[in-house]
């Protein structure tokens, strides 16, 4: 979109386009020589973007003779456009750079048709506005104007935002581990809004994978905008939830390609992709409420308010597992996400799903070993978890029962329903607020064993199996690891 991305530079200031041009193209460091007033500039490719321009050159009508034509008039225009932007017209109109039909297609969308003509005739394209309007017919998503989407659908129409938050992985790493969490304070009007205290996850969050995934789209943006605090609007929920959505959709051909069983499936819990970039809306509520469990959502909490802590709440997975916190400024009724000390980390460490997953799926059934590195489980299973009492004595009885029938064989869903059952009514007995047993009582078992088992497999503590007869059975994969959970407190 390189043309009509120069129109845009004449007619707009600093944009989102123009960011990523600048990004996207190239990354200049200065050279040290051994002149200390020596000005000259190395230019080094940004690592994986050389077949975004190699895409650029191989389009017909060979726009560029090569990869230095290509990045010379790029910095030409963009150093024009800051210094001389009157002049920065003529490269907008250079017939040399005939634009696309794509482009003209968005362009008919976005100027009134005096401007589109002129443009069209400057450039002395052999695409007419017919050619435009039989293309527009097909692509009806390139004739809608940016400004009148929805965020979530403008962040769907991007493609492989996955694909360039992994090219800034090592920037982004950077900026993070520099970058001191515990620091951040609520500005004025501001007050801070905390998970409402249930110590249990919910069974809705049936994989964590979804967590590990909207955590590492949070410290993109926060390297993108350069601060560690963000705004939570719509335009920062549609992106984190893109990267996501984009996750599942590559999980899920990886998995159709292997084969892969319910219970070994990586893309559990993450979005369900949708194919138009307009969804119905059955589709809708199922995106706000991935949105609301698997970034977070303010309200009420659903248990009793909490002294000090006011009777708003910030709920979902990342605030249960103290990964984030969240500020909400009553006067401009906004909220602000930034990470804990304990969310950097979780982001710190490499997950080979979403860091390498191309590269390390072999095209053989094998076996499923669960989404996270041992280091992360080590981190889940022994600084996360813990916060979050009944959660973690439900770990720890669902790893007793597997070590007491271990003898035996595979623990089944029945042995540990029942271990769950004497777990909950325990906890229930020491228990003094009555709304809180109530909440508490009406949980079904099954739900309970079926999350916490996911979870736990996942993690790959344990192994899930479902056998012939639809019957589940577990045994654990990492005994040392269950060791040390037992003897804690």
């Amino acid at each position: 979109m390189f043309i009509c991305t120069l129109y845009l530079l004449y007619t707009m200031s600093k944009t989102e386009e123009q960011e990523a041009l600048d990004s996207a193209i190239y990354r200049m460091e200065k050279w040290e020589s051994k002149k200390p007033n020596d000005d000259d500039w190395l230019y080094e490719m940004k690592v994986g973007l050389k077949d975004l321009v190699q895409e650029v050159l191989d389009k017909p009508g060979k726009r560029f003779r090569n990869q230095t034509d290509f990045i010379d008039a790029a910095i030409e225009l963009y150093a024009t456009w800051w210094t001389k932007p009157l002049e920065a017209q003529a490269f907008m109109h250079d017939p040399k750079k005939k634009p696309t039909i794509e482009q003209l297609a968005i362009m008919k969308a976005s100027v009134v048709p005096q401007v589109l003509k002129n443009f069209m005739d400057a450039t002395k394209t052999e695409i007419t506005i017919q050619d435009i309007d039989r293309f527009l017919t097909g692509h009806p998503e390139y004739g809608e104007n940016p400004k009148d989407r929805d965020p979530q659908e403008k962040a769907r129409a991007s493609k492989d935002d996955l694909g360039k938050l992994r090219m800034r992985d090592l920037d982004v790493k950077n900026f993070i581990e520099n970058t001191n969490f515990e620091i951040v304070q609520t500005l004025d009007n501001q007050k801070e809004i905390k998970y409402d205290g249930w110590p249990l996850l919910s069974s809705y969050y049936s994989r964590l994978l979804p967590a590990k995934i909207s955590i590492v789209a949070i410290a993109d943006l926060m390297y993108q905008r350069k601060d560690k605090v963000i705004q939570l609007d719509e335009t920062t929920l549609a992106y984190i939830y893109d990267i996501a959505e984009e996750f599942s959709t590559e999980l899920r051909k990886i998995e159709k390609k292997l084969v892969r069983k319910r219970f070994e499936k990586y893309s559990t819990g993450l979005p369900k992709p949708f194919l138009d970039v307009k969804i119905n809306a059955t589709q809708a509520l199922s995106e706000k409420r991935w949105k609301d469990r698997f970034i977070g959502k303010r309200g009420k909490g659903e248990n009793l308010e909490k002294l000090g802590e006011g009777p708003e709440f910030f709920n979902g997975i990342l605030s249960a597992l103290g990964l984030a916190r969240a500020f909400y400024d009553k006067d401009k009724k906004k909220v602000f996400l930034t990470l804990t000390t304990k969310g950097k980390k979780f982001y710190l460490y490499h997950n080979t799903c979403i860091w390498d997953i191309l590269e390390n799926n072999p095209d053989d059934d094998a076996e499923y070993l669960g989404s996270f590195e041992s280091n992360e489980r080590e981190f889940l299973l022994g600084e996360i978890l813990p916060r979050l009492k009944l959660e973690m004595k439900l770990v720890k009885g669902a790893i007793k029962a597997m070590v007491d029938l271990a003898d035996f064989g595979p623990a089944r869903a029945e042995h540990l329903d029942t271990e769950f059952s004497k777990i909950v009514a325990t906890f229930v007995d020491n228990e003094k607020d009555p709304d809180f047993v109530g909440r508490i009582k009406n949980m079904e078992i099954k739900t309970l064993r079926v999350a916490t088992m996911g979870r736990l497999s996942e993690m790959g503590l344990v192994k899930w199996t479902i056998k012939d007869d639809t019957k589940s059975v577990y045994e654990i994969v990492d005994p040392i690891m269950a060791k040390v959970i037992l003897k804690k407190k």
